[in-house]
């Protein structure tokens, strides 16, 4: 059996950059490949650009390599087939030993240590033992195989972030090629057949029915955009989204930090944590970009060593993950794995034993960037009152749920004037804190379908008339109650897609904390759902006419639900009536919705 220093599972966007980082320190390297070329999603998946942040370290070094050695001036070039060559060209004049089309199958170990993995190759199955084994696969194959505990998906249902059906298209002004990557709603590649079903039936979103628009596809993307997938749970606490938007994040041990806004693709919002909910509907805070920062030991599975995970199933929280999955991350994690585990290999210690010190010299990172955020939430009174009486309220909002007592923000309440900016975004502020002083005031905005619109996020600024009703919910406020079944009883309301939905997750909370309520409570969700004429849909992200329906999910959130509360129900009867695809039958069957 052949042995090296590092074994690296996946020649994908981080794998090769961690598999060139480490042959780069002396280690002896082996890249073991499902498929037939380096790069992974950057490269057949036709993404090779970045979102927001651009590459440093490595990553910055392979796209000058590719600008040099192919000047984009002939036609049909594209980046995605030269990063290709030069991920790996770089790899062979490192050392690197590529194996393509080879699978992992399983591991090598020794008590709680990792040794090697196992491969088929061609039919053939061979053992390769190493000192570190990194897991670049994405999906936390091998971390799974070795029995490292992972998360999957949100707490609510387990779903993943929502995907695109990603397809190679020609660019005739730009003589070349780009990604056309819209959402097609959820899957779970980890699931067969519904995977292959879901790819099949969602490659719907481009196609149109004039058939002359479709002169500028060229090829599906052999590898689909998928976001998430399972998650290692670390050595040591994991990093979440409340650090950040707490200011509480520990950069002692950085590997990186990411420049980006939370890019959630979810068109479920109120199906959220709280804390995305807070951020994402109650604030309007999708577009505003923040510092992140990455820990080590994000990459150090819990309770096995000579492992380290390197890709987007990395060990931090789900809400935090909107953020810390792109292109530009992958490459420096990357970096920074190939560079510890080529220091374990050589010194015959773990991952995590090796100092801090020794590697970070080599990382490019940012000069204290999390300065940045704080200056984002250091506004004095006078600036958040401002703020709050405007159109852009969501920064002083934040500002003011982290930094000034209820007690001050009720006087304000108190003094301003019923309806205005204002006492409504004072109430939202309120709301923020736990606190129910301004609940009148969100009763009445949600009465009123209140559509003032902030403007501080470059996209997606929410409605004030449904926000309220979020606000409500997150209060669990049993006078609205009514205000929520008059809300689903409305079949011609504008947004019709929010306010539903959040009507009935109002509903759910308001159930939760007020058992006495749970009677009405489930009559109103009954009557709604159990109806098959009962629809709502939400168009999906990157497109400008694509709706998906959105019943489904909700209706299994709602069985759920109810369930708990020991209510019989006929949800699931419904649900079958609208012929669900085959991820919502899925997640019903998984939910115990539909048997």
């Amino acid at each position: 059996m052949k042995k090296y220093d590092v074994i690296v599972a996946g020649f994908g966007t981080a794998g090769a950059v961690a598999a060139i980082a480490a042959a780069g320190e002396g280690a002896s390297v082996l890249a073991v490949e499902r498929n037939t070329y380096a790069g992974g999603s950057h490269t057949g998946g036709f993404v090779p650009s970045y979102y927001i942040q651009q590459p440093v370290g490595l990553m910055k070094r392979i796209d000058e390599l590719a600008h040099t050695d192919y000047p984009q001036d002939g036609y049909w070039q594209s980046l995605t087939e030269i990063k290709k060559h030069e991920l790996e060209k770089l790899a062979v004049e490192r050392g690197v030993e590529i194996r393509y089309e080879t699978a992992v199958i399983g591991v090598l170990k020794t008590g709680d240590r990792v040794t090697g993995v196992r491969c088929v190759c061609n039919g053939e199955i061979s053992e390769y033992s190493a000192a570190v084994v990194i897991d670049c696969t994405a999906d936390a194959i091998v971390c799974r195989m070795a029995g490292c505990e992972t998360r999957a998906g949100r707490t609510r249902d387990g779903q993943f972030m929502p995907f695109t059906n990603s397809f190679c298209r020609s660019n005739s002004e730009r003589r070349g090629t780009y990604v056309a990557n819209f959402d097609a709603g959820r899957i779970d590649q980890t699931r067969e057949p519904e995977f292959s079903r879901t790819m099949l039936n969602t490659v719907l979103v481009h196609l149109h029915d004039d058939y002359s628009e479709h002169r500028s596809l060229c090829a599906p993307s052999d590898l689909p955009g998928i976001r998430e997938g399972h998650k290692i749970v670390p050595e040591g606490r994991m990093a979440t989204l409340a650090d950040v938007l707490d200011g509480e994040q520990d950069a002692s041990e950085a590997i990186g930090f990411v420049w980006s806004n939370l890019d959630t693709h979810a068109n479920d919002m109120p199906l959220e944590s709280e804390l995305i909910q807070d951020w994402m509907i109650g604030a309007s805070m999708w577009g505003i970009q923040l510092w992140f920062a990455v820990p080590r030991n994000a990459l150090i599975p819990k309770g096995v060593k000579g492992l380290m995970a390197a890709a987007r199933h990395l060990g931090v929280g789900h809400d935090m993950a909107y953020a810390l999955r792109m292109n530009t991350l992958m490459g420096f994690i990357g970096e920074a794995a190939g560079y510890i585990a080529a220091l374990a290999a050589k010194r015959g210690v773990d991952p995590i034993a090796v100092p801090y010190a020794d590697f970070a010299g080599k990382l490019e990172l940012p000069e204290k960037p999390l300065e940045y955020n704080a200056s984002l939430w250091a506004l004095d009174d006078d600036a958040i009152r401002a703020g709050l009486d405007s159109d852009k309220p969501g920064y002083a909002m934040w500002a003011a749920r982290r930094n000034v007592p209820v007690e001050k923000l009720e006087k304000w309440y108190d003094s301003a004037a019923p309806g205005g900016n204002l006492r409504r975004h004072l109430a939202f502020t309120l709301a923020l804190k736990d606190s129910a002083y301004g609940a009148a005031e969100l009763r009445d905005a949600v009465r009123e379908r209140d559509e003032f619109q902030p403007t501080h996020s470059r996209k997606y600024n929410h409605f004030r008339g449904y926000v309220a009703l979020y606000f409500l919910g997150k209060l669990a406020d049993p006078e609205a109650v009514e205000l929520c079944a008059e809300v689903l009883a409305d079949q011609e309301i504008n947004h019709k897609y929010e306010y539903h939905s959040n009507a009935l997750i109002a509903l759910f909370k308001i159930g939760r904390h007020h058992p006495e309520t749970r009677r009405r409570v489930s009559e109103i969700i009954r009557a709604t759902l159990e109806d098959p004429a009962w629809q709502i849909s939400s168009r999906l992200k990157g497109t400008t006419d694509t709706l998906k329906r959105m019943d489904a999910v909700f209706r299994c959130a709602a069985a759920c639900e109810l369930r708990g509360w020991g209510v019989e129900n006929h949800i699931a009867e419904a649900l079958l009536a609208n012929h669900p695809d085959a991820y919502e039958r899925d997640l019903a069957e998984r939910l115990g919705v539909i048997r």
